[in-house]
Parts: structure tokens; C-alpha cells; sequence
């Protein structure tokens, strides 16, 4: 700083400092001097004080600070006969207050000078709790209270029906969403809190899994859904059975969306074998819907139904015919004889003349199986008649022995 000192002529002195100087306001310290009897330089206050008193020998000044200033050096002078002053200069120095540190996760801005602010701010994700700013006071303590940060929370995020969640809901955690088994996830499977208090993404949903839609068995019919854990049940119309095992076959719908089991099928339902009647035969098959023919050997004739059908309940329609002999008309009986038998197929007639009769055409005659007699009309003619007609035998007579022999 430049300086500049005066001096007086001989026989006088120096009122006020000798030396001035170029202060940083631009101003020169103390009072331009004059050359009077002895005094002391003018006391100047200091910057940001004030001084009062007088500059002779002997008299005292005090120095007082702005506030927020404090002194440094000594509150009061005198002027001594050399006239200087009993001590050097006083200054007010800024107070200051105790520095400030940052609470955790924050930082903090400003000085820690009277009247000077410092500023918290707290790290992406985290509140300030408590006031951001502190004024450093004339007592040299701070105002209010420390502030601290506190992690951002987001809301408790629910899981979703049928589903899971896990995880916590402060700034920078993520929870993760799951579904139940048999249960898939529509959406993302995570979310994360955000330094706004919210959450990222949109809440997802489970939707139950669905397998592929099962066919009804031919011939049958099912009931029961496709979603997991469903269970369809197949069933058999009427006069068809389930193949396999078991009467009643079920699948379940599994949680990769796959059925347990097997397609079953339906079979049809079989009778009982029907046996071919006595003397007869029997042909077709014995399944649910089937019809059986029934035959009679020949010479039997069919009592009761020739077909009968196998119903849903496994068993036949109608009874079981029988085959009887067919019968041929009863022969009449022969005059001047005798003659037995019956007349049923396969049955055989004899025949045999009175004592004086010869017989005429077959001695026996069967029941065919066209219900007619085989062999020829039987007959008894009288041994007299036939001796005449073998005594005419050539004679030109012989034209009436066919009227005489006549029976």
C-alpha cells in the first residue's frame, strides 16, 4: 500500500499521523496533519468500528465494532508524550461461526462468515429433514438445527392376485413380482423406486394358465374346463365303455399347460356269445348295436325270433329261439291194413296188410325235410284179385282187368 509522510518545519509538530496511507477504499487513513504543538495521530476507526476521544498528549480512545465484528487488539489508546500511540491500531475482524459439516448422503454450500448462509442438499434419492439454509450469527453459533437426509420411500407395493412379491420400497430398491404355479406373468417382472417416490413401470398381473382345449372321445362326450388345475371327465354314450383300466377316465390340466393322461377312447360294449339253438346255427358279431341271425337245419323250423340285438346294457333282446322237426301231414290210414309212426321229420311210417292182402307201393315212407312223404301210396289189395288179374295176364280180356283190380 503506498504510504506518504509529512514533515513540519522547525518548531512544529506534527498534529495527527505522519504517515498516510492509501487505503483499499481509496481513501487515506487518519487526517491530513498540520504542524501544531505535539499530538498523537488522529485515532481512525477501523473498518467496520468506530473510536472516540482525543489525540493530545494523554488522551485516551476506545474502539468499538460494528456487530458481527470483533476486536482484535487493544479497546483503548493514549497518546504518549512522543506522540504515538500507547498501542498499535485495533481491527475488526468477521466473526466467523464453527464450519458446518454435511450430514450423511448430502452436501453443503456457503461460507461460514457473520450473515452468511450455508445450504444443504441432499443426494438424488434422499429428503432433508429440517430446514436447508443456516445463518451464522452475531453470537457466532449457527441458526436452527442440523438438518439430516432420509432416504425416499416409495409406496408398499401389493402383489398381484394369484401372485408374489419381494423386496423394499426405498429409493433405488427393486422388487421382483412372481406367480403362482400354473399362474403366468403378464408385464414387467420388476419395478424399481425412483427418486420422485414413485415407482417405475405399471403393476403387473398373473393370469392362470390354460391348456389346449381337449376333444370329446367318438362316441362320447366330456365335461370340465381347460384352466389349470381343471380336471376334465370323459364318459361313454350309452352302449360304449371306456378303454383302459378304469370306467371313468380324467386328465388334469398341469401348470406348463400340458394334460396328465391320455386321450382315452370308447369301445363298444359286447354282449354275452349267444349259442346256435339246438339243430340250428348261430352268425354275427356280439358288439353293442350288433344283430345276430339265427338258422334251423333243415327239417327244423324256427320257434320264436330269428334275430335278436345287443342293446347298451350288454345284454340281447328278445329269448333265444328254438329249432323243432317240421311235420308232414298225417297219411291217412290204409284199409285191410295197418300201419306206425309219426309224422316228424326224419320220422319213418310202416306199413303192413291184413292176413289176405298183399301191399301196394312202399312199405315205409319217411317225413322229409319239404314236410312231404317219400316213397309211394301204400296200399292193401285182396290175394283174390291179384290171382285173377296174374290168370288173365295176356288174354285180350286183359282190357277189363284194370276195372276188376281197381281197389
Amino acid at each position: 500500500m503506498d504510504q506518504v509522510t509529512f514533515t513540519c518545519n522547525t518548531g512544529y509538530e506534527i498534529l495527527g499521523s505522519s504517515t498516510l496511507t492509501c487505503q483499499n477504499d481509496q481513501t487515506w487513513s487518519g487526517t491530513e496533519p498540520s504542524c501544531v504543538r505535539s499530538q498523537c495521530p488522529e485515532s481512525q476507526p477501523p473498518a467496520h468500528g468506530e473510536v472516540t476521544g482525543g489525540n493530545s498528549f494523554g488522551d485516551t480512545v476506545t474502539y468499538e465494532c460494528e456487530v458481527g465484528y470483533r476486536l482484535v487488539g487493544n479497546p483503548t489508546r493514549s497518546c504518549m508524550a512522543t506522540k504515538t500511540w500507547s498501542a498499535p491500531d485495533p481491527t475488526c475482524q468477521l466473526k466467523t461461526c464453527p464450519p458446518v459439516t454435511a450430514p450423511d448422503h448430502s452436501a453443503v454450500t456457503g461460507v461460514n462468515t457473520y450473515g452468511e448462509e450455508v445450504t444443504y442438499f441432499c443426494e438424488t434419492g434422499y429428503d432433508i429433514i429440517g430446514t436447508f439454509t443456516r445463518t451464522c450469527q452475531d453470537s457466532q453459533q449457527w441458526s436452527g438445527n442440523q438438518p439430516y437426509c432420509s432416504k425416499i420411500q416409495c409406496s408398499t407395493l401389493n402383489p398381484p392376485t394369484s401372485g408374489s412379491v419381494s423386496g423394499g420400497h426405498e429409493y433405488g430398491d427393486t422388487v421382483q413380482f412372481s406367480c403362482w404355479a400354473g399362474y403366468t406373468l403378464t408385464g414387467s417382472s420388476n419395478r424399481t423406486c425412483q427418486e420422485d417416490g414413485l415407482w417405475s413401470g405399471a403393476q403387473p398381473t398373473c393370469a392362470e394358465n390354460e391348456c389346449p382345449e381337449l376333444d370329446s372321445p367318438l362316441n362320447g362326450y366330456k365335461t370340465g374346463g381347460n384352466g389349470y388345475d381343471d380336471t376334465v371327465i370323459f364318459y361313454c354314450n350309452s352302449g360304449y365303455q371306456m378303454v383302459g383300466p378304469a370306467p371313468v377316465v380324467t386328465r388334469t390340466c398341469q401348470a406348463d399347460k400340458t394334460w396328465t393322461g391320455l386321450q382315452p377312447s370308447c369301445t363298444r360294449q359286447e354282449c354275452p356269445v349267444l349259442l346256435p339253438p339246438a339243430n340250428g346255427n348261430v352268425t354275427g358279431n356280439l358288439f353293442y348295436g350288433d344283430v345276430v341271425s339265427f338258422t334251423c337245419d333243415p327239417g327244423y323250423e324256427m320257434s320264436g325270433s330269428d334275430t335278436r340285438t345287443c342293446q347298451a346294457n350288454q345284454q340281447w333282446d328278445g329269448t333265444q329261439p328254438t329249432c323243432d322237426r317240421v311235420q308232414c301231414l298225417p297219411l291217412s290210414p290204409i284199409s285191410d291194413g295197418q300201419m306206425s309212426g309219426n309224422n316228424f321229420f326224419g320220422d319213418r311210417t310202416t306199413f303192413v296188410c291184413n292176413t289176405g292182402y298183399e301191399l301196394s307201393g312202399s312199405t315205409s315212407r319217411s317225413c322229409q325235410a319239404d314236410r312231404t312223404w317219400s316213397g309211394a301210396q301204400t296200399s292193401c289189395i285182396s290175394e283174390w284179385k291179384i290171382a285173377i288179374a296174374r290168370n288173365f295176364d295176356g288174354c285180350s280180356f286183359g282190357t277189363f282187368l284194370p276195372i276188376d283190380v281197381q281197389v
